[in-house]
């Protein structure tokens, strides 16, 4: 994709986009399911559609697609028991404003998926909220700026109950 519009890509399987290496529903099913919506939902043709109900048909349209891939995910949850956990602290030093890197792991794994949250004003405290199947660790750390030294958290290890 570039500059908002689609590419042409080479080899690509026919019915399908494939946009940042996901495959997409073609232009072609999401036109039809747009007159789809138009017509059955709004009871509407292009004749008679205006500006807004073709905005509202779009709508309808894209949320399709996103509550697809919401159920999709939430059954996959599911499947693989993911919990959802949030940690929360507060780094010395920090006051607000300031970004905070919050790293989670599983147990024993190498790599870390990171999230960057915002200190509150409350003394900078904060929170950030993972996906996680099984035992995990998490860290938290700012890198400081000019006045202030950054700082880091202990590790936190947390095991889920079934």
């Amino acid at each position: 994709m570039r500059n908002g519009s689609l590419e042409r890509i080479e080899n690509a399987t026919p019915g399908v986009l494939t946009v940042n290496g996901g495959a997409r529903p073609s232009l072609e099913i999401l036109r039809q399911d747009f007159e789809r919506h138009l017509r059955l939902t709004l009871a509407k043709d292009r004749y008679t559609a205006t500006g807004r109900d073709r905005y509202f048909t779009l709508a309808l349209t894209v949320r399709d697609r996103l509550i697809e891939r919401w159920i999709a995910t939430r059954q996959t949850h599911h499947k693989k028991n993911v919990k959802r956990i949030t940690v929360g602290g507060a780094l010395k030093g920090a006051q607000g404003g300031e970004p905070i890197v919050v790293s989670a792991r599983r147990v024993g794994s190498t790599s870390w998926s990171e999230q960057v949250v915002t200190a509150g004003a409350n003394g900078g405290r904060f929170t950030a909220t993972f996906n996680v199947s099984g035992p995990a660790e998490f860290v938290a750390r700012w890198a400081g700026d000019s006045g202030r030294q950054g700082a880091g958290s202990s590790v936190l290890t947390v095991t889920l109950r079934k």
